[in-house]
């Protein structure tokens, strides 16, 4: 290399150096670059004293402009893919915490909420140019889209000062599997106040939050457990009792009431194979008027006080709904609500299973912790554990001590006791047992009920009726599981 060309190309590097140094230079190179035009990259390097017949220069040059372009597209790119990454999981945890409020709470208040607190407004020195949402009850999804803007570190020297991202995320409230037992008050007591209207209610709106509008869906069981001071398992179940007469309801028939077992068996899930249960028989007396005038389910008659039957594990919506329409809260005798709940576990027991009928009777109910089933009673009462003094109840007369006692509030304690033992049981079996006070006030009950289920989410009190649909709903939302379904 001549002497001449040494010289030319030691004063164009350090130039070149400097001016790529000094505060504009990468944003020249970058636009040199971009315009791709080989005279104005000449006219430049001679502008700088670079002789244009210097070959290495040029290279040099080359080679260090695409360089810089290289790593300032890169910086935007990454900064563009951060902002869509955060954006994306803000709405993803928006709409799911969203979800949970479907029905009960303030949907777009949770929602701002949760995207606010994941995504800041000024997040890059950017800006959230919308945040749009839609909410499908009936469907059961939220569907919510988002744009934000951020400020571009170097593609602003091609003229994109700005650059924008989108996210969109759809939730699905969904049902994995489960096997719901409802367990429901049927006294007379909850004909006051409109509570078996609120009853009513608040459990088709459970049943909406579970099957939406689909008549069925997919590993979903629902049974119902109407209760007073006793059960009825159905009329059709003769071969689960001992002693059964039918002579003894002529000239009507047995309405499918049931005796609580003897106290070794009137706590747990034991099969009437292995033990019978005895039929439900009001004896004649001044209270009931028989014979009976009326050989009914209620009235007068062997049947007194009987509510409608349980319905065992239905698929089908329609059918489930029915039965909840059906319950009358017209029987007197107390209230045993020990009777209740063991029968509602009894109806979700594997114990049990082939016995009931129902959707399918020959594999339900399925067994305890069977992959990604769950088994869950929901249990609701209006009232104390009442032994009357004059009815004929599952346990007799009180004036026949079968508890061991003839005291109104000693077996009204005892009672109470068996209560909180089957709940215990249920739950080491891993059923899920949500507990309903319903227009009850009283600190001792309150304990024993939220004792009972299995969680302090799992309780409710709901004092009015409006609360007992919101306490509804928050079962029916902790009964279905949200997913990310786009």
């Amino acid at each position: 290399m001549p002497w001449t060309a040494r010289t030319t190309w030691k004063v164009a590097r350090s130039e070149f150096a400097d001016q790529f140094l000094s505060g504009g230079g990468l944003l020249i190179a970058l636009k040199l670059w971009t315009h791709r035009s080989l005279g104005e990259i000449q006219r430049w390097l001679v502008n700088f004293g670079i002789d244009s017949r210097g070959g290495v220069a040029m290279i040099a040059g080359l080679a260090i402009i695409p360089l810089f372009v290289g790593l300032g597209l890169a910086i935007d790119g990454g900064r563009g893919y951060s902002a869509k990454s955060k954006l994306q999981s803000a709405i993803d945890a928006a709409g799911l915490a969203a979800g949970r409020a479907i029905g009960v709470g303030d949907v777009n208040g949770d929602l701002d909420m949760f995207f606010d607190s994941n995504y800041p407004a000024d997040f890059l020195g950017g800006r959230i140019d919308s945040l749009d949402t839609f909410v499908d009850e009936s469907a059961g999804t939220i569907t919510i889209s988002a744009t934000a803007t951020i400020p571009t570190a170097f593609m602003r020297v091609v003229g994109y000062d700005e650059m924008s991202v989108t996210a969109r995320t759809v939730v699905q409230r969904a049902v994995n599997g489960i096997e719901l037992a409802l367990v429901l008050d049927d006294t007379g007591s909850m004909q006051s106040g409109g509570k078996i209207t609120a009853l009513k209610a608040a459990a088709h709106e459970l049943l909406d939050f579970i099957y939406g509008e689909a008549e069925t869906v997919e590993d979903t069981w629902i049974g119902v457990v109407p209760y007073r001071g006793l059960v009825n398992v159905g009329s059709g179940q003769t071969s689960w009792l001992t002693g059964y007469d039918p002579a003894d309801y002529d000239p009507g028939a047995w309405g499918g009431c049931v005796e609580a077992r003897a106290a070794s068996f009137d706590q747990d899930d034991t099969p009437p194979d292995e033990q019978a249960l005895v039929a439900f028989l009001w004896p004649s007396g001044p209270s009931n008027d028989w014979p009976p005038i009326d050989p009914g389910t209620s009235g007068k008659g062997p049947n007194k006080g009987c509510p409608s039957a349980i319905l065992p594990l239905t698929a089908e919506k329609s059918v489930v709904a029915a039965r909840i329409d059906a319950l009358d809260a017209s029987g007197g005798g107390g209230t045993q609500t020990s009777v209740g709940l063991i029968w509602g576990w009894r109806l979700v027991s594997p114990r049990w299973r082939t016995l009931w009928g129902g959707s399918d009777p020959s594999n339900l109910p399925l067994d305890y912790n069977t992959e990604r089933m769950k088994k869950a009673v929901v249990f609701l009462t209006d009232g104390l554990t009442n032994f009357s003094n004059s009815a004929y109840t599952a346990y007799g007369f009180l004036s026949e001590g079968r508890l061991g006692t003839t005291n109104k509030s000693a077996a009204d304690a005892i009672l109470n006791g068996h209560l909180a033992a089957t709940c215990e049981a249920m739950k080491s079996n891993g059923i899920e047992v949500y507990t309903i006070m319903f227009q009850l006030s009283d600190p001792d009950l309150e304990d024993l009920y939220s004792n009972c289920a299995s969680s302090s989410a799992h309780f409710f009190n709901s004092p009015t009726n409006e609360s007992l649909q919101v306490a509804f709903r928050q079962i029916g939302g902790r009964l279905t599981e949200l997913r990310l379904a786009e």
